[in-house]
């Protein structure tokens, strides 16, 4: 992927996540969801405004995820490059995390 392309899906993640930020806080109360949601899309924004990439955000979310369930995490380098197979369900987490990723 060019540094164009980076860039442009880079913008597109934050536009898409501000708008989602924007939409909970027109809401006269917050939940608890929405106020968790509210902060890991700030989180995730300023992320991607320090220059990470929306895969980048999306394997560390995958790799706190395994951390927290006692897993070890995925070498996401290796898993790229086609050395690992389909460990600790990491089709199934990525493909959960890229779905609500593209959602935003």
């Amino acid at each position: 992927m060019s540094t164009l392309e980076q860039t442009f899906s880079r913008n597109r993640a934050i536009e898409a996540d501000l708008f989602e930020m924007n939409s909970i806080t027109k809401k006269p109360r917050m939940t608890r969801e929405d106020r968790a949601r509210f902060d890991f899309l700030s989180v995730r924004v300023s992320a991607l405004k320090a220059g990470y990439s929306p895969e980048e955000v999306a394997e560390q979310q995958v790799n706190s995820r395994l951390v927290r369930e006692g897993q070890k995490p995925i070498n996401f380098k290796r898993e790229r490059a086609g050395q690992l197979t389909s460990r600790n369900g990491f089709s199934e987490l990525t493909s959960m995390v890229m779905r609500k990723s593209s959602a935003t």
